[in-house]
């Protein structure tokens, strides 16, 4: 049986989050939710969505984020798959720094 994503609460989490005001004060939120080993998951997964999203080749991704072909290959179906359209929600927001 599937365990249900959202719960009771999720949505104040993800409220929270919409309301940070800078970098500094989301990496200290983040710090403080989350162990040292989930963050650096969640911060490899973007990473890995970000270099696909940019047209890098698995090999170029590989040896820049140390992942293996295996995870680059999830976070590529991640990419085909998602609901908010990944893809174009990170090339929009990183764009938007240059």
């Amino acid at each position: 049986m599937k365990q249900e994503l959202h719960h009771d609460g999720s949505d104040a989490f993800y409220e929270t989050v919409l309301k940070l005001q800078s970098t500094d004060e989301c990496r200290a939120f983040f710090e403080d939710i989350c162990s040292p080993h989930e963050l650096r998951t969640i911060e490899q997964r973007f990473q890995l969505l970000f270099l696909l999203t940019s047209g890098r080749s698995y090999s170029e991704i590989g040896e820049i984020t140390g992942a293996s072909s295996a995870t680059i290959s999830r976070a590529s179906r991640q990419i085909a798959n998602s609901h908010c359209g990944i893809a174009e929600i990170i090339l929009r927001h990183t764009k938007a720094e240059d």
